[in-house]
C-alpha cells in the first residue's frame, strides 16, 4: 500500500517545491526519513519535526525561517544546513549531541535588522564534542566567544564578518584540531598585512587558510621566525634592564665628593684633564 511504501522512505527530496509555511506537514507520512532535502522553499516554521526522530541530515537553506523551534527532538541529527534564512539566534540544539556539521551563513533577520547573529551558549556546550564543521559567514559577527567550547572543530568559516584583528579570535583559533579556516572579507584581512602568519602561529594544527594550503615548510619557518623574534625581544629587555640598573646605581664616594665641589680651581674640584696630567707626570 501507499502507507507501507511511505513508511519505508528514508530519503525525501522536497527542494524547490514552494513548500510552506511548515515543514512537518510534508513529513507526517514518512516517519523513517533520515535525509530530507527541503531547500529553496517558502518555509517559515519547522513544526512537526518532532515526529521525525530518525532524521540525520536536514537541508533547509534558502527559506524564510526566523526560528529554530522544532529541532529540539532530533537527537540523531548529524548535518544541518540553515544558510540564507532569517535567523537572529542559533539555538534549540541542546539535544543534538551527534551534530557534526552546522551551516548558518548569510542570515538576514526579518525587518532588516543589521545586528550580529547570536549563538546560544547552552546549545554549543552540547555540541562541544561532536561538531566538526561550522559555517557562519556573512553574519556581522564581532565576537564568537562561546565557540571556544567546540573541542572537535576541524573546519571553521567566519569569512565576511566584522572581526578587526586576529587577536579577537585567539581562543577559537587555538582549538586543538582546527585545520581549515576562512577569514577573508573581514576588516582584519585589510588591516593586518600578515594575518596569515598570525593564524599559523595560533592554530597549531592548521592545514588551510582561505582555501590556500599551509605547507609544513611554511609552518616551520613562521614558528622559527617567531622564536627568533622572542629571543631578540628578551635580549633587548635584559639589556635595557641592565642599563636602567646601571644608571640607578649611586656614584662612588670620591667622585661624588669631587662633583659636589665648585668650579674649576675650587678646592676639591675634580678635573679629568688635571687627573690625566698628574697620572702622566707621576
Amino acid at each position: 500500500t501507499i502507507d507501507q511504501f511511505l513508511g519505508k522512505v528514508t530519503h525525501l527530496q522536497l527542494q524547490g517545491q514552494r513548500l510552506g509555511p511548515e515543514l512537518g506537514e510534508a513529513l507526517n507520512q514518512v516517519p523513517a526519513a533520515s535525509v530530507v532535502y527541503a531547500y529553496d522553499n517558502l518555509l517559515t516554521g519547522l513544526g512537526g519535526l518532532q515526529n521525525c526522530r530518525r532524521l540525520q541530515m536536514l537541508y533547509l537553506q534558502n527559506n524564510r525561517l526566523a526560528s529554530m523551534a522544532g529541532l529540539e527532538a532530533l537527537a540523531n541529527l548529524r548535518v544541518l544546513h540553515l544558510g540564507h534564512n532569517r535567523l537572529s539566534r542559533i539555538e534549540g540544539l541542546d539535544q543534538c549531541k551527534q551534530l557534526e556539521e552546522l551551516h548558518v551563513s548569510n542570515q538576514r533577520p526579518q525587518g532588516g535588522m543589521d545586528v550580529p547573529l547570536e549563538f546560544c551558549p547552552d546549545s554549543f556546550a552540547s555540541l562541544a564534542y561532536s561538531l566538526r564543521s561550522l559555517s557562519a559567514a556573512n553574519n556581522r559577527l564581532r565576537d564568537v566567544g562561546c565557540l571556544t567550547m567546540l573541542q572537535q572543530l576541524h573546519a571553521l568559516d567566519l569569512s565576511g564578518n566584522e572581526f578587526m584583528q586576529v587577536g579577537d579570535l585567539r581562543e577559537v583559533l587555538s582549538g586543538p584540531i582546527l585545520a581549515k579556516v576562512e577569514l577573508h572579507g573581514n576588516p582584519l584581512a585589510l588591516s593586518e598585512r600578515k594575518y596569515r602568519t598570525s593564524v599559523v602561529l595560533l592554530a597549531r594544527a592548521i592545514e588551510e587558510i582561505d582555501g590556500r594550503a599551509v605547507l609544513p615548510q611554511e609552518r616551520d619557518f613562521v614558528r622559527r621566525l617567531e622564536d627568533q623574534k622572542r629571543r631578540m625581544q628578551a635580549q633587548r629587555h635584559a639589556h635595557l634592564q641592565r642599563m636602567r640598573d646601571k644608571s640607578a646605581s649611586p656614584l662612588s664616594p670620591p667622585v661624588a665628593t669631587a662633583m659636589r665641589s665648585g668650579g674649576p680651581g675650587a678646592p676639591g674640584h675634580f678635573s679629568a684633564t688635571q687627573a690625566m696630567q698628574d697620572f702622566v707626570t707621576a
